[in-house]
């Protein structure tokens, strides 16, 4: 989005959270989420890392295999979104 779309919306404060998993490459994201500063959501997506995980860091997390096993979205389709 432009400039001129980011501050036509309502939203004057949004938070990012991202959960990182340990893959044969280093860390990379599986999920990412946005909220506004009311609470509410504005996206909250899974993410498939491109290397193998060798740790969920589910107690982190809370990501786990189960939850990733059918996700196909990967990192350059968030960043396009």
């Amino acid at each position: 989005a432009d400039r001129d779309d980011a501050s036509s919306h309502s939203h004057q404060m949004v938070a990012m959270d991202c959960e990182m998993c340990l893959t044969e490459e280093g860390q990379e994201l599986t999920r990412i989420s946005l909220v506004d500063e009311d609470g509410i959501v504005l996206y909250d997506q899974l993410v498939k890392p491109t290397n193998a995980i060798v740790d969920y860091k589910t107690k982190y997390s809370g990501v786990t295999a189960e939850l990733l096993r059918d996700v196909t979205t990967t990192l350059a389709d968030v960043q396009t979104q």
